[in-house]
């Protein structure tokens, strides 16, 4: 064993000498010690652990002993017990003890029987039987039988006993049998023989027909008759036109011959019969015979014709009219007629009053009808086609026409006078003065800045993660005016001396003394407010005012997050890249930070994150919202080419907000982007109105009647309704808390599972569209529960179903300068109470909530308006769900809800589901995947496949490679994004491995199969189990230098292509390899084909199809030595096949893309050599290849002999 050791080491060192680099190398013999390290000491073995649980069967407990070991110091290569670093501990199990159970069960059981037979007692009977059959010759041949049958019975008694033995093994090896008392049965049976015998009494002859043949044979003659000959006639005009244009008519007569022969023929039909029959003998007879006569008839016509007249008539050549008139007039009876009219005329008197005389003006009209007659006559003139001329009247008419001569004459009389003063003069004149104090709002004043730093959330570790934000400090008064009024009057004094005033403008101020007056907190210093905004923001918001509560106040506004794209590289229109997908926006920049504009400051964009949503081209187009409230304001330029669908209640102006309220609402959502006031915050969604109440209030009848007029409209997805029923305080009173959201109340009408007013939820179900998100206020009520229609959100039917199918969204008011909820909170008020509230949803399931307080909008005549209240609130989630809907048009109105709710931010101040519902809405999270992106292989609603593992491929076309960069894959709502897969592609154009020690007729698929290989006479084989063998042959081909060589292989890796994961998974590689070897004397030649079958279980990688390639190698050996060269195979042939995810249509269905591409590999050349040598019970084998990639092996074999 030491001889061994030192022999190993030797040739190591000599190998490492040898392949220490290029050019010759030799060794030199040195005096020092030789220290070397071997595996050679170990320990004694120790218990470790008592009663552990035995790793091969847990029922059992084992003894845990351990062992180390050490390396030994070897000096000139001789041990000398001297212990080095640890190698490693070993570890065994022993005394195994299990306890004892029962393993299994068996029962055998032995039978014995016995039979006795009794005495046999037999019964004849007979038959009579006439049996037919024919002779040699064909005659029916009758026999006569008598058929008697013989019948013994025996019967026969059987005994069986059985006896039955169990046994049981058990756990610790023991084993135990059971033997049960015998069990005995006895049964009789009859055994029935019958015999039977036959005598012949007899035999009767009878010729049969042997055969019969028919003979059929016609005959025919035919006669023609006479011609029968018949001429009829007719006369025909022919029309044409002389050289001078008159008509001529020739008339003819045409005569027509029919000659008609008819052709008789009669036919004679006989048939005759032979019979022969079975005696020899043979008859003939006719059987058939008739005859048939047809008739033909031969025609033939032809025609003559004679000219008979001919006539000539001259035709009109021109025609012309010509008119003269002639007129004379009389006159009628005059008629005087008498009208009258009253006339004021105005003059002034010498006092400069005003003088009014009424005149009567009389007008004496004068008519005398005079009556006209003209007479008309027309004349034609006609030229014939002969130069003849003839002329003639061909019309006279006359027609009466009637005019008035009318003559006038006016005369007046004077029937009034009335005098009237005037103005003289006209002053201005005061009147009224007094004394009025007035207070404007509240002022802000800039008095300084400061830097901090404010906790915006907690990274992996829990560690808070800070905001450097810049502090604006204000301060606020308030201007006080003392004002003097006084009411302006215009003064009149009139001709006759009399004086009128007249009020112009009242409370005007003549003297104005403001003085500021500041705020004081309760320890006297002016009160403050401070506005943190993140460094590095340039915009300052405008600064909230202090509530009336003591102290200061501070403005939040919020934390900047980092986009989670690529924003220097991020492509929309590459990205969404499918027809079936809603239209992304064309934005000017990807970056989140270029929207954060003065007009994305109103209060809510920028606090849901919203922009950046807008970077990667969420901005609500394509999506139309149904605002249910006041009107609006048609022309606001914020909604220039906004407004798509107007819905008329019967208002008086039936679209027109005469309150504000709507205007404001609708600009939440959706006011133009254009650089001027403030933008919504899905600024390119459209809007449907619905004006469904004016100044006194909503009508909640008229927001159902307006959602089912909605249904005709596909594109409308959401609805928004900042409106709620005001709670009576004998309901409020009625209300019980039950601790932990929940609430019950017990008012005599409205209590109980009844619903406020007693409305229900079906009443808002059968009128919401399909598919319809409808968003509604929470309610501005300080209550902890929210108020009606909000309720209905977890309302449910008899089946436990919720009415309105997840899709009503109830919006609570968050306040970001105060970070608390403005309004009602997420409390349920329970409608099936127990011992507790048994409902199926509660509200909080559906409370989300959005910044509603001092949010800056849209508002009447144009202008911008600062509101707070839950109905701002609500027309923020209602732009979320038109952002969502933007991209995946197809997916359901409750999955858009239910994106909305699941991915709002819960990292809030004091967080409680009962409170707060689902959390604050953030439309950053909601256009990111939820869950895990998988691929879906069946189809975008199917099972998906997480995004792991890879492929390993010899070579692939870029083509390919790039589509692999825009696949499509879903998150846990089956919403398709887009990903990059490519960088989980390896390509290697030197997969296959080295084959070490290369010998003559050597096969790449037995190298690829791994086996230890052995041979047999001319056959090999190697085996591990049932999928992973080789089986091989080899035969000289007679009277050639050639071998040839054949095997095949199964296992599981094909040396081209490797997939896992998502790709797909290989099952089994089978590989036929063939090759021949030519040999003369030391030199030999070999070339190969192999082929490679890949069975698969697809994933993006659908199908490999066969792959070919072929090799070449040559050697020469002599004594020791093996040298060889060659190439690594070369594929010729062999495609692979992916099937792409590529986008998901309207439907919702998950389409998919074929990719076809060939393998493919460099050619890789090898070198490489070994050498052995036998010395006594030894053998020593080195071998060196090497491969034009780079790829080498070196190896040191040594074997001993026993």
């Amino acid at each position: 064993m030491i001889y061994l050791k030192n022999t190993l080491i030797l040739f190591i060192m000599l190998n490492l000498v040898a392949c220490g680099g290029g050019g010759s190398s030799s060794i030199s013999t040195v005096s020092e010690d030789v220290i070397t390290w071997t595996n050679g000491i170990y320990d004694p073995w120790v218990l470790t652990t008592s009663g552990a649980t035995s790793s091969t069967n847990s029922s059992c407990t084992v003894d845990v002993y351990s062992q180390d070991v050490w390396w030994e110091k070897n000096i000139n290569g001789i041990p000398t017990g001297i212990k080095g670093s640890l190698i490693r501990t070993d570890t065994e199990e022993r005394n195994e003890q299990c306890p004892v159970t029962e393993t299994s069960s068996s029962d055998n059981t032995i039978t014995t029987s016995s039979t006795s037979v009794g005495t046999p007692s037999t019964e004849t009977t007979s038959t009579t039987e006439v049996r037919v059959s024919l002779n040699d010759a064909g005659s029916t041949l009758t026999n006569t039988y008598i058929t008697y049958t013989d019948t013994t019975t025996t019967a026969t008694t059987t005994t069986v006993t059985a006896i039955t033995t169990t046994t049981k093994t058990f756990s610790n090896g023991s084993i135990t049998t059971t033997v049960a008392e015998p069990v005995t049965t006895i049964a009789t049976s009859d055994a029935v023989t019958t015999a039977t015998r036959e005598e012949l009494t007899n035999t009767v002859v009878t010729p049969n027909v042997a055969s019969t043949s028919d003979v059929n044979s016609t005959s025919s003659t035919s006669t023609d008759s006479d011609p029968v000959v018949s001429t009829t006639d007719t006369n025909v005009t022919r029309t044409t036109a002389d050289a001078n244009g008159s008509t001529v008519f020739n008339v003819y007569t045409i005569y027509t011959d029919t000659s008609t022969v008819t052709t008789t023929t009669i036919t004679t039909a006989i048939t005759t019969r032979t019979t022969t029959l079975t005696d020899g003998s043979s008859s003939s007879e006719v059987v058939a015979s008739s005859a048939t006569s047809s008739s033909n008839d031969t025609v033939t016509v032809s025609t003559r014709e004679t000219l008979i007249s001919t006539n000539t008539v001259a035709n009109v050549a021109s025609t012309s009219d010509s008119d003269s008139t002639s007129s004379s007039a009389s006159s009628g009876t005059t008629v005087v007629t008498t009208t009258n009219t009253t006339e004021d005329r105005t003059s002034t008197d010498d006092n400069g009053s005003t003088v009014v005389k009424t005149y009567v003006v009389y007008t004496d009209t004068t008519t005398t009808p005079v009556t006209t007659t003209t007479t008309v006559t027309t004349t034609r003139t006609t030229l014939w086609t002969d130069n003849t001329a003839s002329s003639e009247v061909i019309n006279v008419s006359s027609s009466d026409s009637i005019s008035n001569t009318v003559t006038t004459a006016t005369r007046e009389e004077l029937t009034n006078t009335v005098v009237t003063p005037n103005v003289a003069s006209t002053s201005t004149i005061y009147k009224n003065e007094r004394t009025a104090n007035t207070e404007s709002e509240l002022i802000s004043e800039l008095y300084g800045t400061n830097s901090d730093t404010i906790t915006v959330g907690t990274d992996a570790d829990g560690n808070p993660i800070q905001q450097a934000v810049t502090l604006y400090y204000y301060s606020w008064h308030k201007v006080i005016s003392n004002t003097v009024l006084k009411d302006k009057y215009t003064r009149t004094t009139y001709t006759d001396g009399s004086v009128v005033d007249v009020l112009v403008t009242a409370d005007i101020e003549t003297i104005t003394s403001p003085t500021k007056t500041y705020l004081l907190d309760p320890w006297g210093g002016k009160k403050t407010t401070t506005q943190r905004v993140p460094v590095g923001e340039t915009f300052i918001g405008n600064p909230v005012a202090p509530d009336d509560s003591g102290g200061s106040s501070g403005v939040y506004t919020y934390s900047q997050r980092s986009a989670n794209h690529d924003t220097d590289n991020y492509n929309i229109s590459g990205y969404y890249n499918s027809d079936y997908l809603g239209t992304p926006t064309n934005v000017t920049s990807n970056n989140p930070i270029d929207f954060e504009t003065t007009e994305a400051e109103n209060g809510a964009v920028l606090v849901t994150y919203a922009n950046h949503a807008y970077a990667r081209g969420w901005t609500g187009k394509g999506s139309t919202a149904l605002i249910l409230d006041t009107g609006i304001d048609q022309d606001h330029p914020e909604f220039a080419g906004k407004v798509k669908y107007l819905w008329d209640a019967g208002y008086s102006t039936p679209y027109e907000d005469e309150n504000g309220h709507g205007t404001h609402v609708a600009g939440i959502v959706s006011a133009n982007k254009d650089d001027v006031g403030i933008h919504g915050v899905a600024f390119d969604t459209d809007l449907a109105i619905a004006k469904i109440g004016e100044a006194n209030g909503i009508s909640l009848s008229g927001a159902r009647s307006a959602l089912n007029w909605a249904k005709q409209y596909d594109d409308i997805v959401v609805a928004n309704l900042s409106a709620n029923t005001n709670y009576s305080s004998s309901y409020k009173n009625a209300m019980t808390n039950k601790g932990n959201g929940v609430f019950t109340n017990d008012h005599a009408i409205y209590g109980g599972a009844n619903y406020y007013n007693l409305t229900t939820a079906k009443s808002w179900k059968d009128v919401i569209p399909d598919e319809l998100v409808l968003v509604v206020a929470a309610g501005n009520s300080s209550n902890d529960y929210v108020q009606n229609p909000a309720t209905f959100a977890s309302a449910t039917d008899a089946n436990g179903d919720l009415e309105l199918d997840g899709r009503m969204l109830v919006a609570g008011n968050w306040n970001t300068s105060t970070q608390t909820i403005d309004g009602a909170k997420s409390g349920h008020v329970c409608k099936d109470y127990t011992t507790q509230c048994n409902d199926t949803y509660k509200t909080s399931d559906f409370y989300i909530l959005a910044p509603g307080t001092n949010i800056n909008s849209t508002y009447n005549d144009g202008g911008y308006k600062k509101m707070s209240g839950t109905s701002m609130a609500a027309p923020v989630v209602t732009a979320g769900v038109s952002i969502v809907h933007q991209m995946w048009p197809y997916m359901k109105g409750k999955n858009i809800a239910q994106v909305l709710l699941q991915t709002a931010n819960k990292d809030l101040s004091n967080y409680s589901v009962t409170t707060h519902g689902q959390g604050l809405l953030d439309l950053d999270k909601a256009t990111q995947p939820v869950g895990e992106l998988g691929i879906s292989l069946t189809g975008r609603t199917g099972t998906t496949a997480t995004i792991s593992g890879g492929m390993s491929i010899s070579g692939v076309d870029d083509d390919v490679i790039a589509s692999l960069s825009s696949v499509s894959a879903i998150d846990d709502f089956d919403r398709d994004f887009k990903v990059d897969l490519t960088s989980m592609i390896k390509q290697n154009n030197n997969l296959m491995p080295l084959q070490d020690a290369y010998k003559k007729g050597d096969s790449w698929g037995a190298m690829l199969s791994n086996l230890d290989v052995k041979t047999l006479d001319d056959f090999s084989i190697g085996l591990n189990n049932k999928e992973r063998f080789l089986i091989g042959y080899s035969q000289l081909i007679a009277g050639t230098a050639l071998e040839l060589n054949l095997n095949y292989s199964k296992n599981k890796t094909n040396p081209w292509v490797d997939v896992s994961g998502v790709w797909g998974n290989v099952n089994s590689v089978s590989t036929i390899d063939s090759n021949l070897t030519w040999t003369n004397d030391n030199f030999w030649m070999q070339g190969g084909v192999m082929a490679i079958n890949t069975d698969l279980t697809s994933g993006l990688l659908s199908d490999i199809s066969n792959l070919y390639s072929v090799y070449a190698t040559t050697g020469w050996e002599e004594d020791n030595w093996r040298i060889y060269a060659g190439t690594k195979p070369k594929l010729i042939k062999g495609d692979i096949e992916f099937n792409l995810p590529s986008n998901v249509d309207e439907n919702g269905v998950m389409h998919y893309s074929k990719h076809k591409t060939q393998v493919k590999n460099e050619t890789t050349s090898f070198v490489g050599g070994s050498w052995h040598k036998e010395m006594n019970d030894y053998s020593l084998m080195t071998d060196g290849i090497v491969d034009s990639s780079g790829e080498h092996h070196t190896s040191i074999v040594i074997n001993k002999k026993f």
